[in-house]
């Protein structure tokens, strides 16, 4: 195929192997790993594992040609030369492991300065190597470097570092780390939950962690997941009195459409945490601030407020029936079925654009009978008539009453001529048609005879014999007037 011999490009590429679609990049994808593991089998049974090692490492190279925007190749590789300098490293081959564990690092500087530029996985990976050979300065420069790329979201590298300062300096670095992350404006709201959390479950400070809470408040109050985050750890501290604050501050927030989430969270928590009272005003609130989605579903939302993680006050087949249907699925977009149209955070849709939809017009209605006519396609307990233009052609047709026969066993027919066996042609090619002619004109003629002679016309008749029947009585008669 044409893209064989393309250069390596990244996965979805419109050129290259990627242009074959996804199965087929998949496929050789596994095929070269299979290379892989037959030499990682050892086929030619050295005893040199280092020679082993090397032919291991050169099958990854030629993967690496086709595969290079793939980061798993990269990883596999990598963790492969880490895994031989450990065996070599228990052996005693100390020279030989610290040949083999630069190389790793050898691997990682090449895969993140050409294709895995802008790949969080390798930066990650790598710093975590250089953290296991405890080159901390190193891990530094691989952090400061992933940071430095601009077309990278720096947000999870920053949690990644935060993790590395904390584990490896303490707290003190985390927060230099979080310093530099609020500083940085393309950061989001993650390291202010991450700077919080390390502060709550490691330093044990539940004052420093709120105060980082409110500070990113201020900045991300309108992001839905970080509010949900913020509610979830004042959970953990057991403070009613500020959690309804904060639901009331989401709420207040002037996109409504992105807080269907929280207002789910706030009728769960009045209903665990409050009184009755308290959860039918929020349930009241929630009704007037979407009338178009909670309008008429009374006894749905009543379902809402009963129902408790996977337990459900209805059975399943009620819930079918009256077509239950929570306010909010928890996943990445909001759907909310209003009419013919869905609510999404981009505004309304219809569903045709969502998936393919049946046309109505052309739908058969089923229609109950007793007694089903005959034209019409029956089942039990009623019909599917037939659409209109064939019911417009059946009536023109004659009924089936005019038609008195011959009526035709049609299997029987098939059978008959399944078993028909025509006579052999000639050998000659030009005069085939000609002598197959001839013979079914004999036979033929062959069956008038017999007819006129009383003769049967499936048995075979000497012609001879006929005309000598046929001559006697005539010579008898000249005989006798002689």
């Amino acid at each position: 195929a044409e893209y064989m011999g393309a250069p390596a490009v990244p996965p979805g590429h419109k050129a290259g192997l990627a242009a074959a679609g996804a199965n087929e990049e998949r496929s050789q994808l596994e095929y070269w790993r299979k290379y892989v593991s037959w030499e990682k089998d050892n086929p030619l049974e050295s005893e040199d594992y280092i020679a082993v090692s090397k032919r291991v490492m050169y099958a990854y190279e030629q993967c690496l040609l086709v595969f290079g925007h793939h980061s798993e190749v990269w990883c596999e590789s990598c963790t492969w030369l880490h895994q031989v300098s450990k065996m070599l490293n228990e052996k005693g081959d100390a020279a030989n492991a610290k040949v083999f564990a630069d190389n790793v690092a050898t691997m990682y500087e090449r895969a993140i300065s050409q294709l895995m530029r802008t790949n969080h996985l390798m930066y990650f990976a790598y710093a975590d190597y250089e953290e296991t050979r405890m080159k901390f300065s190193k891990v530094h420069e691989i952090y400061e470097r992933a940071l430095s790329q601009p077309d990278m979201d720096p947000t999870l590298t920053y949690v990644q570092y935060m993790r590395f300062a904390r584990r490896s300096e303490g707290i003190k670095a985390t927060r230099l780390v979080f310093k530099q992350a609020r500083e940085d404006k393309r950061s989001g709201p993650h390291v202010y939950v991450m700077a919080a959390l390390i502060e709550y479950y490691c330093s044990k400070d539940e004052k420093v962690a709120y105060k980082i809470f409110e500070l990113g408040l201020r900045k991300h109050q309108n992001d839905t997941s970080y509010i949900m985050a913020y509610l979830d750890f004042l959970s953990h501290l057991n403070d009613g009195n500020n959690t309804r604050v904060l639901f009331e501050k989401a709420l207040a927030s002037k996109n409504p459409d992105k807080n269907l989430e929280v207002w789910e969270n706030y009728i769960s928590f009045e209903a665990m945490c409050g009184d009755l009272a308290s959860v039918e005003k929020v349930e009241r609130k929630r009704c007037l601030t979407y009338p178009e989605v909670f309008e008429g579903r009374d006894t749905k939302m009543l379902i809402d407020r009963y129902k408790f993680l996977d337990l459900m006050p209805v059975s399943e087949s009620q819930l079918k029936a009256m077509q239950y249907q929570t306010a909010l699925p928890y996943l990445q977009k909001i759907y909310v079925s209003i009419g013919s149209l869905v609510v999404t955070n981009e505004g309304a849709i219809p569903r045709s654009k969502r998936y393919p939809m049946p046309d109505p017009t052309q739908l058969i209605p089923f229609k109950p009978k007793r007694n089903p006519a005959r034209e019409a396609t029956a089942l039990p307990g009623g019909e599917f008539p037939y659409p209109p233009a064939v019911q417009s052609l059946l009536r023109r047709l004659p009924p089936p009453s005019c038609f008195q026969g011959p009526f035709v066993v049609v299997d029987e027919f098939i059978k008959q001529m399944m078993q028909l066996q025509l006579p052999e042609a000639s050998n000659a090619t030009s005069g085939s048609h000609r002598s197959l002619k001839r013979t079914l004109h004999m036979e033929d003629d062959s069956d008038d005879e017999n007819e006129g002679f009383g003769g049967t016309s499936g048995g075979s008749l000497d012609v001879f014999r006929q005309r000598q029947q046929i001559k006697t009585p005539a010579y008898t008669a000249i005989g006798s007037r002689r």
